[in-house]
């Protein structure tokens, strides 16, 4: 596509173009511009009050540059376009419709949104897809993953808008359905833009992301935009009984118990609390997608890393999950308490850095309410800019117990945890489940919580 082409096809949203090389011929679309390639169009959206961080990343090349407002600091820039603010994601469309077009009718979209409970339900929603004879794919935290590979990371929850279609125009052909985790950011944000749903599942609402968004009013606002996407009734899990209250007015589809659906064989993993709700939402929307559940074994279905994973230390268990939130740490444990009467459950987390400080204590709160016969083991969770000591005083303050370790480097923490650990108990491990890093003043250090637990199992702490 060359410059003459380029123009009529996004003529209705240019407000400028400065100095755009006659000879380049554009063929990508990309919105990072510190990684710019030659024949790329990147579009640069800039926000009041962030001139100098844009100005750090600026650089001129074979690509074309294309943002919503040229800072008045930019002299003379070459190979710049400026795009009517309204019209930014239009022009994205129009361009992608060229460059990476989607045969729509020929694959499904869902969207699963939710305070927790996406990346199950994407998984899970992936398994039954599969398990139908239906290839499917899950695109969400963990990346863009089939049954049998990870076909790429990303490393966010829901990829940006430019992302996402190039991703669905890359498989499209390969695959019958894509489920996407829908987060808040993404709502918020308009990642999914025009792309309509075949069908939507919201899992929970709980605090969270308090940091970004003003408050739980704003939060529930955002999370809301979901239907904007879809055109048939949401779908949501029976016993969220307070979400089907809040969403009075919306069109909604309870998810039919599995005992109404006269599913009695349940693999343990599956049986009551959030997993169960989890598997019934998730058997619901492909009911709703392929018209019938006719032939799925229960039993072949496994759960996604890091949530709710299980590791036998000996004569003990170690539970790994990515509980980062109130209502996560809640359920988790709940849930460990109902399938294991009488056992001592012990707990180690942390609480994520430069994020909603208002959690913490309440987090703390939890801990120390549930358990209340194992020991607590306070350390870092990705403490980004922040001390992590001052972290830990914030969870600290929710928690009246004596039975309280604080160790700040999470390694040592899980040494110490799995030592003390003794025959028929168990170790939560939440947080950080899946992730293979631990970020600490702006650097992502590898780390991984199942590489810690392995390592002990083996002697090699």
């Amino acid at each position: 596509m060359n410059k003459k082409e380029l123009s009529k096809l996004i003529e209705p949203f240019i407000l400028e173009i400065k100095n755009l090389d006659d000879r380049l011929i554009f063929n990508d679309l990309s919105i990072h511009l510190g990684q710019a390639k030659k024949g790329q169009i990147i579009f640069y959206y800039l926000e009041e009050g962030k001139e100098d961080k844009f100005l750090s990343r600026y650089t001129e090349g074979d690509f074309l540059l294309v943002v919503n407002r040229v800072p008045g600091n930019l002299k003379n820039p070459k190979n710049l376009m400026v795009i009517k603010e309204d019209h930014f994601l239009h022009a994205q469309k129009v361009l992608l419709d060229k460059l990476y077009p989607l045969e729509r009718a020929s694959f499904k979209l869902i969207g699963i949104t939710g305070t927790n409970g996406k990346t199950t339900v994407a998984h899970l929603c992936r398994e039954i897809s599969t398990g139908l004879g239906h290839k499917a794919v899950s695109i969400g935290t963990l990346g863009v993953n089939s049954c049998e590979e990870l076909l790429e990371d990303f490393g966010m929850t829901t990829p940006y808008y430019i992302l996402l279609r190039k991703i669905l125009s890359k498989y499209q052909k390969d695959y019958d359905a894509f489920f996407i985790e829908v987060s808040s950011h993404g709502l918020g944000q308009r990642r999914l833009f025009e792309l309509q749903l075949d069908a939507a599942v919201w899992t929970s609402f709980s605090r969270d992301h308090l940091d970004y968004h003003h408050n739980m009013d704003d939060y529930f606002k955002t999370k809301t935009k979901i239907f904007d996407y879809i055109k048939t009734p949401l779908i949501i899990p029976t016993d969220q009984k307070e979400l089907m209250k809040n969403l009075a007015g919306f069109k909604l589809q309870k998810a039919t118990r599995l005992d109404e659906r006269k599913i009695y064989d349940i693999p343990p993993s599956f049986k009551g609390g959030f997993n169960q709700e989890n598997l019934e939402v998730s058997l619901e929307v492909n009911e709703r997608v392929w018209g019938s559940l006719k032939g799925l074994d229960l039993h072949k279905l496994k759960g996604p890393e890091g949530r709710s994973s299980v590791v036998a230390v000996g004569d003990s268990f170690v539970i790994i999950d990515y509980a980062h939130t109130p209502d996560a740490l809640e359920n988790i444990l709940i849930d460990l308490k109902n399938k294991f009467p009488g056992l001592t459950i012990n707990l180690l987390f942390g609480c994520g850095g430069d994020r909603d400080r208002g959690k913490r204590p309440k987090m703390g709160e939890i801990a120390a309410k549930f358990v209340d016969k194992g020991k607590i083991y306070l350390t870092s969770d990705n403490p980004r800019g922040e001390n992590p000591l001052d972290i830990i005083t914030d969870i600290k303050a929710g928690i009246k117990s004596l039975n309280l370790e604080v160790i700040v480097e999470r390694k040592k923490a899980m040494d110490l945890a799995l030592t003390d650990l003794k025959e028929g108990e168990i170790l939560l491990v939440a947080g950080k489940g899946h992730e293979k890093y631990q970020e600490i003043a702006g650097v992502k250090y590898p780390f991984s919580d199942f590489k810690v637990v392995e390592d002990f199992k083996n002697g090699s702490k």
